[in-house]
């Protein structure tokens, strides 16, 4: 049998309540990246446009995973995918 590391981050033993845990740590960290880099533009330092748009990107992806996993774990279980979207 292999350890928990073996298993990897989506092994079986991930409960829903662990990857919103981890969607949410990855928003947050998506969020504050494009923040820090987003006040660095005001500093003396050149920044790229480019970046700052990577960074939105990644962020907007990040949070688009969270919403989804959160509307999902408020459907009822009995519930077919897509119910209840409105």
């Amino acid at each position: 049998m292999g350890s928990t590391a073996e298993r990897g981050a989506r092994g079986p033993m991930t409960t829903d309540a662990d990857r919103l845990a981890r969607l949410r740590m990855d928003a947050r960290y998506h969020r504050e990246r494009r923040d820090l880099y987003r006040a660095k533009v005001y500093g003396p330092r050149a920044t790229s446009p480019e970046r700052m748009r990577e960074l939105e990107r990644a962020y907007d992806r990040a949070a688009e995973r969270l919403h989804a996993a959160e509307q999902e774990a408020e459907r009822p279980a009995d519930a077919p995918p897509g119910a209840g979207d409105e």
